[in-house]
């Protein structure tokens, strides 16, 4: 549970070379939506399961020959904690839009291929990966929404949930 204000900095230092390994933290930190503060500092609110991912990376950092340092942090500024909130959900709201758009071509297709009714088994299960796929996509986006941005909602530009 995370207490209002509390927040978890990872800042991490990655050998050049080879690039992948940089690629592999970037891309982790992404998947649990951190918050780029600048670069290699990332910001998420402070909960258990942040806290142990992050130090996982950490540990994986230090692997990579590289540091990594985490902190707990306590904001002292509600002006700045608004606007961060206000960053994690412009952030997720791109995701869910992003999402939103491929409903909207999934289900396009749907018409398109009903229109047609000549559904052969190979688009039946091209569309029925794809269906997955978004399902998927959904679950990481709401999984890493931590303050119930407004693309979730179904507002204007909110994703829709695909064919549930």
């Amino acid at each position: 549970m995370r207490k209002a204000g509390t927040w978890l900095i990872f800042i991490y230092r990655v050998p050049s070379e080879p690039a992948r390994k940089r690629t592999f933290v970037w891309r982790r930190l992404t998947q649990l939506g951190a918050l780029y503060l600048q670069q290699a500092a990332c910001l998420l609110p402070r909960n258990e399961a942040n806290e142990s991912s992050l130090r996982e990376l950490a540990e994986r950092v230090r692997e990579f020959e590289g540091t990594a340092t985490l902190l707990r942090a306590v904001s002292s500024d509600a002006q700045w904690e608004k606007s961060i909130i206000a960053a994690f959900n412009a952030e997720r709201d791109s995701q869910y839009a992003k999402v939103s758009n491929e409903t909207e071509k999934f289900l396009y297709e749907i018409q398109r291929e009903e229109e047609r009714k000549r559904y052969t088994l190979g688009e039946l299960e091209e569309l029925e990966e794809w269906l997955e796929s978004l399902r998927r996509q959904i679950e990481k986006v709401k999984g890493r929404d931590f303050f119930k941005a407004a693309g979730a909602t179904g507002t204007p530009g909110g994703v829709r949930e695909p064919c549930s």
